[in-house]
């Protein structure tokens, strides 16, 4: 199996393919990364690891420019380089591509020329706005994705995760998609689903947050109120937020108008090794994606942080949940975050040990093992010929790829990014 993907910087879904290639390798499958950033771009810990359970490759093991020259190229000019006529050798066991987006699900097409014929291909959808944010406004690089995805890409191609993107993307395309695969991310495993960590008692109430601090995760900013509030009903707490990114400095100078930098620390990025042990140590984690689930696993009772949303407000613990969709906004009925953290507050110890178990259980359902199975047991089903090669041709390839690098710089140079976009769409569906 093949995974082509920007970079292995630290997030979800690096963390993610990471934990799938552990998992094969386990069980005795071979994995392969391409990713299309430079090496500088990935996590050194996460590439590390990614190396004990596969084998990597950069843009520049099979692009026939000069290696000086390829580390310079930025992920949106990939699809321009030519390709070592060697290529073919590194990728001839594969027999399963996976991708997460646009760009990489175009650059498959571009190098099927080289991989071996009928090559299974899955798209899964790590964002439930990937194909359906913004206005009818697109660039030329996004609306080649979504022609790509809603019209030429079959339904059964695709992995969806969480239970929510199916009436999602059937209201926004007026197509059915009861065809795609539906299950839960891997994100434990069994092994690690054990006795919950006894903590230390402690009359300080302690939280944790671990993610990149970026637009989209606006629960960063709310539980700033939310602790502030909390200090001010007499309660003795703490916050430490791990994770690095834009909202950063946003982030302190809230910090310190609420007055709250003895209590409320920013702590950097966490190295993937040692989640476990830091986060074990919290009494409660507030967060989304890949993390929440690990952090339950450990016993660590777990608050959903969901995206986009505009107050401090949640679906409540993780452990309570009806099903295994919980990033978006609108799945379920939300409270106060506070009224969750002061219900945590109220609970006896024996009530406190069967939640944290409640939560382990719910952790489960999140294992790498079924998940290596749900991606094996899809359809074996390949990118129609003629779509791939009218994709892969090089017109196409500068028009997208052009597209794609203007349409970034723009962004940047507007002191805004795609996720603030998506942000944007988020919010204009909660006022509609």
């Amino acid at each position: 199996m093949l995974f082509i993907h920007g970079s292995l910087a630290m997030g979800g879904i690096e963390t993610f393919f990471v934990r799938m290639a552990k998992q094969r390798a386990i069980e005795g499958k071979k994995t392969y990364f391409l990713l299309l950033s430079p090496e500088k771009r990935c996590d050194k810990e996460l590439l590390s690891d990614a190396r004990q359970y596969a084998e990597v490759y950069f843009l520049q093991d099979i692009c026939a420019l000069p290696t000086w020259i390829t580390g310079y190229i930025p992920l949106h000019l990939a699809l321009t380089l030519p390709l070592k006529s060697s290529t073919q050798a590194l990728f001839r066991q594969v027999d399963h591509v996976h991708v997460a987006n646009g760009i990489c699900a175009h650059f498959f097409m571009y190098l099927s020329r080289v991989l071996p014929a009928n090559v299974k291909f899955t798209l899964g959808l790590y964002h439930s706005l990937e194909y359906c944010w913004g206005d009818t406004k697109l660039p030329y690089y996004e609306r080649a994705n979504r022609e790509f995805f809603f019209n030429e890409l079959n339904k059964q191609s695709v992995y969806f995760f969480n239970e929510s993107m199916v009436p999602l993307y059937e209201s926004v395309s007026k197509q059915s998609f009861q065809a795609v695969n539906l299950f839960p991310l891997g994100v434990v495993e069994r092994k690690t689903i054990a006795e919950p960590h006894k903590k230390a008692q402690d009359k300080t109430l302690r939280l944790v947050s671990v993610g990149r601090l970026v637009p989209f995760k606006t629960y960063n900013f709310h539980m700033l109120d939310v602790v502030a509030d909390l200090m001010r009903k007499g309660v003795s707490i703490t916050y430490d937020i791990y994770g690095d990114g834009p909202c950063e400095m946003q982030l302190q100078e809230k910090i310190t108008s609420l007055s709250l930098d003895k209590v409320v620390c920013l702590k950097g990025r966490l190295n993937y090794s040692k989640f476990a042990d830091v986060v074990s140590c919290y009494n409660i984690f507030i967060g989304s994606g890949t993390a929440i689930v690990e952090a339950s696993s450990l016993g660590t009772c777990s608050i959903v942080g969901i995206e986009h949303v505009e107050h401090a407000v949640s679906y409540g613990f993780f452990a309570d949940l009806p099903g295994f969709s919980y990033n978006e906004d609108g799945l379920y009925p939300k409270q106060p975050i506070a009224k969750f953290i002061e219900h945590y507050l109220s609970l006896s110890p024996e009530d406190l040990r069967q939640f944290k178990a409640k939560h382990m259980e719910k952790a489960a359902l999140f294992s790498l093992e079924q998940c290596v199975h749900n991606f094996e047991k899809s359809p074996r089903l390949c990118v129609p010929v003629q779509v791939s090669k009218a994709r892969s041709k090089l017109l196409f390839r500068l028009k997208y790829s052009l597209s794609l690098f203007l349409a970034s710089l723009l962004l940047k140079m507007r002191d805004s990014s795609l996720s603030q976009q998506v942000v944007q769409t988020q919010v204009k569906r909660q006022i509609c």
